[in-house]
């Protein structure tokens, strides 16, 4: 029998009640009260001392766990103190966010820091802090030059014409810039900028002559699908003589996409020979076309 229903059965109102295991026993007559028609009942001075006893037993035995729950906090307590020994976290303020928390250089105790270059791990020289092309989404690596060109894209392109044809279509000047459908294309080159508001510096350099006609010898450049030149550079040779020609022209595309530098050539009149039948054919016309970065 539990606590509860010893202190229920030794201070009911009634002597009889259901499951007092007499003959005749009432029914749907539980305790504490018990059965009106039995008559009221007044406790032993035995069952009173009993009852008391239990409950210097139940205290006492809430007492201990208590105590052994003290003694287990305690010890917790003490183990935490001693694994935190020197750490001295400090507070989290205003402006904290985003650092981590580091020992002093002293020793003294620790503080809340931006990561440094100090804290980072060591890394091979001529490498970049980043993560590969293609790679997918994970933590930093220590990328190469090559794995930096691959995301970043070349920054410098070019291309050569080393022929020494014979070419009879003229770019005509006049108060418009020459058009796509004048002179000879001899070169084309895609290129993209590395970001929107990059520079792109475009330079033209060749050497050509005159066959007959005007010694006059005109290359332009177009971009793209238009139709009037972005820039034009002129060159005059004396007769019997090759002349230089070319011109550096820059711009902001605005975007990273690809577009087609093409170079066309031509003269006033007559036809005309770029490069030199000389020198084994080292004399050639280069387009080159530059990133240049962020303007100024």
């Amino acid at each position: 029998m539990s606590f509860i229903d010893t202190v229920n059965r030794v201070y009911r109102e009634f002597k009889r009640y259901t499951g007092d295991g007499l003959p005749g026993e009432p029914a749907a007559a539980p305790l504490p009260i018990g059965d009106p028609n039995s008559g009221a009942f007044s406790p032993k001075k035995s069952d009173i001392r009993q009852v008391l006893l239990e409950v210097v037993g139940e205290a006492a035995a809430v007492i201990g766990d208590a105590e052994t729950f003290r003694d287990e906090a305690e010890e917790f307590r003490d183990q935490a103190a001693a694994s935190a020994a020197g750490v001295n976290i400090p507070p989290v303020t205003s402006g904290d966010g985003g650092k981590l928390l580091r020992a002093k250089a002293d020793e003294t105790g620790s503080e809340w820091r931006k990561a440094e270059n100090a804290q980072l791990a060591d890394m091979a020289q001529g490498t970049f802090k980043g993560r590969a092309a293609g790679a997918g989404t994970g933590t930093p690596q220590d990328l190469s030059t090559a794995q930096v060109r691959a995301i970043a894209g070349p920054r410098t392109a070019s291309v050569t014409y080393a022929s020494n044809a014979s070419m009879a279509t003229v770019m005509n000047p006049g108060a418009s810039p020459p058009s796509s459908s004048q002179g000879t294309q001899i070169m084309t080159l895609d290129f993209a900028a590395s970001t929107p508001t990059a520079k792109v510096k475009v330079v033209f350099t060749g050497k050509g002559a005159a066959q007959t006609g005007d010694p006059a010898i005109a290359a332009a450049l177009f971009i793209d699908s238009e139709t009037s030149a972005r820039e034009t550079g002129v060159g005059v040779a004396p007769a019997g003589y090759s002349e230089d020609v070319g011109f550096i022209y820059e711009w902001v595309p605005g975007d990273t996409a690809v577009h087609t530098y093409k170079i066309r050539v031509g003269a006033v009149s007559g036809a005309i020979r770029m490069n030199s039948g000389s020198y084994g054919g080292t004399a050639k016309c280069r387009l080159v076309v530059e990133d240049a970065g962020e303007p100024p």
